[in-house]
């Protein structure tokens, strides 16, 4: 069998959440399912659009020369923390609205090529992600993420749910 992108989604998100019972989003298994860069909305009525991000070959060469992917050596449950973030969407609406807002402005701002916008929108996002729970972070990952600022660097995110994994 060679499922669509679209059904793979739909039975790793069924099977997380129905098979399994745990409480994750549909953030990661829409992108691994997809791969490559997309602009990804989640529909109140369980729709998921994904529409591809192109980026002529000299600005995706210039973003990928400003990244960097790496593990952070630890591990947790991700439902866990999607739970106490889950908890607080309906009081953190303001938050949760900028950061919908962020990613289309984040695709314009790389579309034109402004890498070090798109760097800073990332530093906004995370900061709003935090003030979401405080399980989104440690003290850990607190500190990676200063050290890299301390270092140049404009942005940075946490993937998953929070807590570990890669930043």
């Amino acid at each position: 069998e060679k499922p669509s992108a679209a059904e793979l989604t739909r039975e790793a998100i069924h099977l997380e959440r129905e098979v399994l019972k745990d409480r994750v989003g549909s953030q990661d298994q829409t992108a691994a399912a997809y791969g490559g860069l997309n602009y990804i909305t989640f529909g109140t009525d369980g729709a998921i659009n994904v529409k591809p991000v192109k980026l002529a070959k000299p600005v995706f060469d210039k973003l990928n020369d400003h990244l960097l992917l790496f593990f952070t050596g630890r591990q947790r449950t991700a439902s866990n923390v999607a739970e106490a973030v889950v908890k607080n969407l309906a009081d953190r609406h303001t938050q949760i609205t900028r950061m919908k807002d962020m990613a289309a402005e984040g695709v314009g701002v790389l579309e034109r090529g402004d890498i070090e916008t798109f760097g800073k929108l990332l530093h906004e996002a995370w900061t709003l992600k935090r003030g979401i729970s405080d399980q989104v972070s440690t003290d850990f990952i607190d500190r990676v993420y200063a050290i890299g600022r301390e270092n140049g660097a404009w942005g940075g995110k946490l993937l998953g749910a929070g807590q570990s994994g890669f930043m």
